[in-house]
Formats: C-alpha cells, sequence, structure tokens
C-alpha cells in the first residue's frame, strides 16, 4: 500500500512538473500580458543640438483608463557625456512625494549600456487616487526634464529611457523609451548670423512654394550675408527641410504649416496667434509650448 501511495505521488509529480514545463516563457508572457498597464513615454517629437538646451515632457497614460490607482515611481535615463541635466518643470504635483537629483546607473537598471545617468520621481496615493479624475483626461503630464547639450555632441540620436521602482499592485509598468535626434542647423539660411522674417522665413517659403533659382533669392539676402547666390541657398534650406524644418513633426515639410510658422514666429506672434490654422491634424508637435521651444532650438547662438 504504502509503494502504491509512492508511486501515484511520484506520477502526479511529473505530470505537474510536464504542465508546467509546457508553458515555458511563453506562460510567463501570458501571465503579465492579462494585466493593464501603466504607460509612459515621451510626448511631442523633441530634437537637439549641440550646445543647446532640449526640454523633453514625459508623459503617462493607464491602458484601462483608471484614474484612481495608487502611484508610480519612475527613473528617467539619460547620456550625461551628450546631455547635462538642469531641472525638472511642469512637475504634477498631486501626489508627488519627491524628485532626485542625477544618480549613476552603476547597475544599468535600464539594461542600456548607452545611459549612465537616471533622475527620478516618485507619486503615491494612500487611498488611491492618483492621478486623480480632477486632473483631467489621459494621457496626462508628468513632468519636464530640461537639458543642456554637449557643444561637441556629434552622434545621430541621444537616447531616454524609463524603468519604475515601483507600479500600482496589478498592473504591469510600460516604459517607451525615445531617442532623441541630434541635428545642427539654424534657420539662418543666408548665414548673416541672425535670423529674420522678410529673408530666411520668406526664403523658406518660397522655396516651399517651389520657386528656385533668381525667383527665390530676389531681395530676400541680407546685406551682410555670407550667401548670396541661389545655389547656395537652395543648398541650405535643402537641408534643413531634409533634417529638422518640419516644425510641426507631421512627417513632411508644408508652406501654410511649417512655412507659415516660421513667418509668424520671426513676426513675434506668439500664443495662439502663433499656432493657429497653421499645423496639421495629425502632427505630433502641435502645442505653443511645443512649436516655440522647437523653432528656437534652431536660433543661431
Amino acid at each position: 500500500m504504502r509503494y502504491s501511495l509512492y508511486f501515484i505521488l511520484i506520477i502526479f509529480s511529473l505530470f505537474a512538473f510536464k504542465s508546467y514545463a509546457s508553458t515555458g516563457n511563453d506562460g510567463a508572457d501570458d501571465s503579465t500580458s492579462q494585466y493593464p498597464s501603466q504607460i509612459v513615454f515621451v510626448n511631442g517629437s523633441p530634437v537637439v543640438s549641440p550646445g543647446r538646451s532640449v526640454s523633453v515632457t514625459v508623459s503617462y497614460d493607464v491602458s484601462d483608463n483608471d484614474m484612481e490607482l495608487t502611484g508610480l515611481g519612475l527613473r528617467i535615463y539619460y547620456n550625461s557625456l551628450h546631455l547635462t541635466f538642469v531641472e525638472f518643470s511642469n512637475l504634477f504635483s498631486k501626489d508627488n512625494i519627491g524628485t532626485s537629483s542625477p544618480y549613476v546607473d552603476s547597475l544599468d537598471l535600464d539594461g542600456n549600456p548607452s545611459t549612465d545617468m537616471y533622475v527620478a520621481s516618485n507619486w503615491a496615493s494612500i487611498f488611491g487616487g492618483f492621478p486623480g479624475e480632477e486632473s483631467g483626461e489621459l494621457p496626462i503630464t508628468l513632468l519636464k526634464l530640461n537639458f543642456t547639450a554637449s557643444t561637441d555632441l556629434d552622434v545621430e540620436s541621444t537616447p531616454i529611457s524609463f524603468t519604475t521602482s515601483s507600479n500600482a499592485s496589478g498592473y504591469i509598468f510600460e516604459g517607451n523609451n525615445y531617442n532623441i535626434p541630434v541635428t545642427s542647423g539654424t534657420w539662418d539660411f543666408d548665414e548673416n548670423g541672425s535670423v529674420n522674417a522678410l529673408t530666411d522665413g520668406l526664403l523658406l517659403m518660397r522655396y516651399l512654394f517651389t520657386m528656385r533659382g533668381e525667383a527665390l533669392i530676389d531681395s530676400t539676402i541680407a546685406s551682410d550675408a555670407g550667401l548670396t547666390t541661389a545655389t547656395e541657398i537652395e543648398s541650405k534650406l535643402s537641408v534643413a527641410i531634409n533634417s529638422y524644418a518640419d516644425i510641426d513633426s507631421s512627417g513632411d515639410v508644408d508652406a501654410l504649416t511649417d512655412g507659415l510658422l516660421l513667418m509668424r514666429y520671426l513676426f513675434n506672434l506668439r500664443d495662439d496667434p502663433l499656432i493657429n490654422s497653421s499645423f496639421k491634424p495629425d502632427a505630433a508637435r502641435n502645442t505653443v509650448t511645443e512649436i516655440e521651444a522647437y523653432i528656437e532650438s534652431f536660433m543661431p547662438l
């Protein structure tokens, strides 16, 4: 009888092991995929130029739209050879229990050898009210990170990545990493050291309306310009259009969106008069703050 019991236990154990082993990694993945996610991502499409400042807006969403969770502990990573952290701004203050100065990522917590430093911000709601219905619709802005880029920055992009130190029970964390494109260039298309609406702004507008040759540069070159021929100006404009002139980040460069935004900015229009009817419905960069910051990032130093 005792041997029969042992035999039954052995058979049961083998069956249990087989059932567990058959799931493998797929079983682990399935067990997490059933949970909703707390999602963190970079809002908009920030770019950076050597020696310039760049602001990175970090937003928060929840896959099941639950706005009454217990909080989030967030770490944000960057490469300190490329970027110097300056400060937090636009911090979502409700339930925030603190932010940190930069730490050395000695343990490579994000699994990315391209990052070496991180900053942190943490939210905790005792009664489960994060971020709260009063915060408006999801997604919300958690914070903005302000950096200064190295003057000798010579890479195609620089990484921003996310991990969590703690997230709400019953939820998984989803951090959507972002590579900030690095580009060098200015709106000073005639290279006279400054940017003017009726020279540089008009040059971009004309070029986007497919004007070329003398029609492009007629009465649009400053008297002290470093570039004075149509060939030189066209080459400069072509570089801008292929790299940084998509001001609203819609995927293409257009006269009555991007060209108009630059002209308005150079005529000192700000706030709603700057962006009114001047970006496409699918534009990723579509707020006054984002548009102004982007244009300013390509003004001559």
